[in-house]
């Protein structure tokens, strides 16, 4: 087994659902690029890269920023939702060349958490080879 820690700072966006464009062209939102940037930047700079065909798992912790008083490290219980944030990181990795297709993930765990204090908004991601 093979693992390796990621740490992302910024504000974890969601992947967009695909919209329409003018004369029919279906295109996607940018309103994630700079979080994907910022995922896939630091997948390159951590070196990982898998082989195709390598069954990988795939842990994901997002700290959000909330309004209001929360404990930080609570459960975070609003938008955006989990499976978009996911979708976001995941094609990032791709993009870094992480692994030749985001299928290889056999075994995801992820979870919301509320950001604050010394813990700023973003992720961390730990991806083992199995």
């Amino acid at each position: 087994m093979s693992s390796h820690y990621v740490e992302v700072i910024g504000t974890p966006r969601p992947q967009p659902r695909p919209r329409l464009g003018k004369g029919g062209r279906v295109f996607n939102p940018p309103s994630a690029d700079e979080w994907k940037r910022a995922v896939a930047r630091a997948c390159r700079d951590a070196k990982i890269k898998f082989p195709a065909g390598s069954a990988i798992a795939l842990d994901v912790e997002f700290f959000l920023p909330v309004r209001g008083e929360r404990e930080v490290g609570a459960p975070h219980l609003s938008t955006p939702d989990l499976d978009n944030l996911l979708k976001a990181v995941m094609d990032a990795m791709t993009t870094a060349g992480v692994w030749a297709d985001d299928a290889q993930v056999f075994c995801l765990t992820s979870r919301k958490a509320v950001a604050g204090g010394p813990r700023e908004p973003g992720a961390t991601i730990v991806v083992t080879r199995i």
